[in-house]
Order: C-alpha cells, then structure tokens, then sequence
C-alpha cells in the first residue's frame, strides 16, 4: 500500500498509519508525506494530522491517496 498527504497552501500534515486499535498505542508508522509497503490483510486506521510550531497551528487542506503496491513496486518488498 502507498499512502500519501500533500499539503495545500500553508497546512503542515503527516501520515500516521495505525492498527485496529486506532489508537496512538497502536501506530505502526509515521511521516511527514508517504508510505509505502505491504499489509498483512486486516483493519487500519490512517490519520492525518497538523503540526504547530511556535504555537501557531498549520491547519489547513490536503489532498490523501492511497494506492495498492503491484508484485514488482519497490515498495512490494518493503514490510510494515
């Protein structure tokens, strides 16, 4: 699977990918624009959040994709 956030205009978004739980507890990976490997089959919980710096929030729109890795993407080989 290849997750992706792209920001729009000043927000500042990550990508948590998380287990059933949906919990923080449960966060398997994190980062600033994507992932990218295989899932065992199962139930997720993808969050997308802002970050604030200096106390001001970067909140804003984004744009979320995900996509199914082939046999054959880089990203197949790659484990969570």
């Amino acid at each position: 699977m290849r997750l992706t956030v792209s920001a729009l205009g000043q927000s500042d978004v990550d990508i948590h990918l998380l287990d059933a739980s949906g919990t923080v507890g449960g966060c398997i990976a994190r980062a600033y624009q994507s992932l990218a490997g295989a899932l065992l089959a199962g139930r997720y919980t993808v969050v997308v959040d802002s970050w604030g710096d200096d106390g001001e929030e970067l909140t804003g729109a984004y744009i979320f994709t995900a996509v199914e890795c082939r046999p054959g993407d880089p990203a197949w080989a790659e484990a969570f």
